[in-house]
């Protein structure tokens, strides 16, 4: 039913969209250090909007912002690729959205006309950095162990609840292409 006294109800719209554009470039060395031993280094820059859409009725506030990024990322190869170790840093990005103000003008039923002002307040979203160390190790010829150490930084932030973490995790890795057979 309708609120109390106003005859009528209308859904508000809040939509907040980031799309990621990406170019990649990497290069690998073979045999650094000793034979069969490589180093790989990849670059990756991210391209970031933004896209904000807030719609009250017929009053509308759509607002891009752009902000950019990049991964840096170091592998090194032990054995034929048979064991592995690596570093990334992922750079973090802010975005600045600035007043934004949108004047429509709504005819309500009766023909009367009344101007409504929307205005978006101004605010920062900001993405975290992150550092990653990685390893994957052959144990055997059917067994392999990855690890992996991660720290993100988020710095200066006026939110509190959000602090550096820090994350650990590893795994087994069991070919069962050689176990099973017929």
């Amino acid at each position: 039913q309708y609120p109390e006294g106003t005859g009528t109800t209308f859904t508000p719209i809040l939509e907040h969209t980031i799309n990621k554009y990406s170019l990649s470039v990497a290069y690998r060395f073979n045999d650094i250090l000793s034979d069969n031993n490589n180093l790989s280094i990849g670059l990756r820059y991210n391209f970031n909007q933004l896209h904000s859409y807030e719609k009250i009725l017929t009053v509308f506030v759509n607002e891009f912002n752009y902000a950019s990024g990049f991964v840096l990322g170091l592998v090194y190869s032990l054995n034929e690729n048979q064991n592995k170790i690596g570093i990334h840093l992922k750079s973090g990005c802010s975005f600045h959205i600035s007043n934004v103000e949108n004047n429509n003008l709504d005819i309500d039923t009766i023909g009367n006309a009344y101007a409504i002002q929307a205005q978006m307040p101004e605010w920062i979203e900001k993405t975290p950095y992150e550092l990653c160390f990685e390893g994957l190790f052959q144990l055997d010829d059917d067994l392999q162990v990855s690890a992996f150490l991660s720290n993100i930084f988020w710095g200066e932030i006026d939110r509190t609840i959000l602090t550096n973490q820090f994350d650990i995790s590893s795994s087994l890795i069991f070919n069962f292409n050689k176990s099973i057979s017929g």
